[in-house]
């Protein structure tokens, strides 16, 4: 059973500088990069996709996933969030051509959003719910979307190596009827998302195999099915809150801040306005 790699740091100089993109340990020897990474303003959050994080309230999506169920009978909680994502990326696609937007990917009938994994992509870079986890290539960007708020708790970065995960992402036999689940790792198209160009973005998603049955494992934190792994796959490389204002600081020196990695007016703004309070503080 593989244990997550836990690193801490109460300097942003040192935990900078352990996070670059050119140390050897994001490295193998065919000289290609074998680590995604993925930035958490809270220690605490998991490794989970919005569309099933639980949480004290439910979201708009459960809502339409309830009203699902009532009216489709034997319809199961599993199948309902798929359906309930499904309509709100058709929807997405229809009010944003009906307001001019064309950079929107085109809409499935079907009910599965990974029938147009790239329209569920833009849905999760633009606020929506989905079940997708979004990284980047860049450990530097993940730090600084783990530093964009200010908050009470530690900060942290995750490194995913998917090839250790499992066998190449594979883990055998785990679901209750003895299926498998797969890490997968997708790019999605950049020509209408300019904030994955920004981000050097990626994303995984959790898929069965060998297997009919809905399972909520498959809403299970990559944490918990992490540990049916046999080598480390994830790395937690985390930042006391004390040090947050100074890692924006070292980032921002880097050219990086989410006015680079979503360049619009509005974060823009954001950023002008944390570092005036910087200077006045």
């Amino acid at each position: 059973m593989a244990e997550v790699d836990v690193v801490e740091f109460k300097n942003a100089r040192e935990f900078l500088e352990y996070l670059r993109p050119s140390a050897d340990r994001w490295w193998s020897q065919r000289s290609a990069a074998d680590y995604v990474f993925r930035g958490h303003s809270d220690v605490n959050y998991l490794l989970v996709p919005n569309a099933v994080r639980r949480s004290e309230e439910p979201i708009d999506l459960d809502r339409i996933a309830q009203h699902l169920q009532m009216i489709t009978p034997g319809l199961d909680e599993v199948t309902a969030v798929h359906y309930a994502i499904a309509e709100v990326m058709r929807s997405l696609a229809t009010v944003a051509r009906s307001v001019g937007i064309d950079q929107v990917a085109e809409a499935s009938e079907l009910n599965d959003p990974f029938s147009s994994f790239e329209l569920q992509a833009q849905l999760q870079h633009y606020g929506g719910n989905t079940l997708l986890l979004d990284w980047t290539r860049s450990p530097l960007v993940a730090a600084a979307f783990a530093a964009k708020d200010d908050g009470t708790t530690d900060i942290c970065v995750w490194a995913l190596n998917r090839d250790k995960f499992g066998e190449l992402g594979m883990l055998a036999g785990i679901r209750k009827d003895g299926g498998s689940v797969e890490l997968v790792l997708q790019d999605a198209p950049i020509v209408r998302n300019r904030y994955l160009i920004a981000q050097s973005g990626t994303f995984t998603y959790l898929r069965s195999h060998n297997s009919n049955e809905p399972d909520k494992i498959d809403w299970d934190p990559l944490e918990r099915l992490h540990e049916h792994s046999a080598q480390c796959a994830l790395v937690k490389i985390v930042l006391c809150r004390s040090e947050v204002a100074a890692l924006r600081e070292l980032l921002y020196r880097e050219n990086i801040s989410m006015a680079h990695l979503k360049p619009d007016l509005g974060n823009a703004v954001q950023v002008a306005v944390q570092r005036c309070l910087r200077i006045h503080s």
